[in-house]
């Protein structure tokens, strides 16, 4: 091991040396900047990979065993690497489950159009639901895709709001603000579901 790298981690896990950890980062920023290039990330900013690089880096620098483990720097490229890849997992499986509860307007409608025409028959007064019918083909175009899904999870499927604050990953209070905006857009339109 390179005996300035040896001298750098020993200040950084004795007195927590922000100057040494600022060497030992820059020493291996080469090593940063293939990682970041190499996974490719479209949805974050560089500094905040080059944050999380450094929270690696530290991390690293302060579980380092220099007596048992000979190179710091495929430690931390491990560690790094590792860091990385959990990040693009937690992307990924956000975006497939944004993409899961898109609905394109002809999905909405073949599996919503049997429940406005037997429901709201009942429910509403003629007026309005014509005004629903009418409506119906620019939904996906007059809400934005969040109030999109919540009309279809709270209109249509007939979740609560709690239920799809827990399936949305949000808070109820956001929800409720979609809700409203659904309403006021809906009654812009002249129309009024209750």
């Amino acid at each position: 091991m390179d005996i300035e790298i040896k001298v750098l981690l020993e200040e950084i896990q004795n007195s927590s040396s922000s100057k040494a950890f600022s060497q030992l980062f820059l020493k291996f920023r080469p090593l940063v900047n293939f990682a970041i290039n190499n996974f490719q990330f479209r949805h974050y900013e560089v500094d905040d990979l080059l944050q999380e690089a450094r929270i690696v880096c530290y991390q690293s620098a302060l579980t380092f065993n220099t007596n048992n483990y000979p190179l710091y720097g495929a430690y931390f490229k491990k560690s790094l690497f590792n860091r990385f890849n959990s990040l693009l997992r937690y992307d990924l499986s956000h975006r497939r489950a944004a993409t899961k509860a898109d609905l394109s307007y002809d999905q909405f409608y073949e599996e919503h159009a049997a429940y406005f025409h037997t429901h709201l028959k009942t429910e509403l007064d003629i007026d309005t639901r014509l005004a629903i019918e009418e409506v119906l083909p620019d939904i996906p175009v007059i809400f934005s895709n969040l109030e999109y899904q919540i009309f279809n999870l709270h209109c249509i499927q007939d979740r609560s709001v709690k239920e799809i604050a827990q399936l949305l990953e949000m808070k109820e209070m956001t929800v409720y603000g979609a809700i409203s905006r659904c309403r006021k857009k809906m009654n812009s339109l002249k129309i009024n579901r209750r």
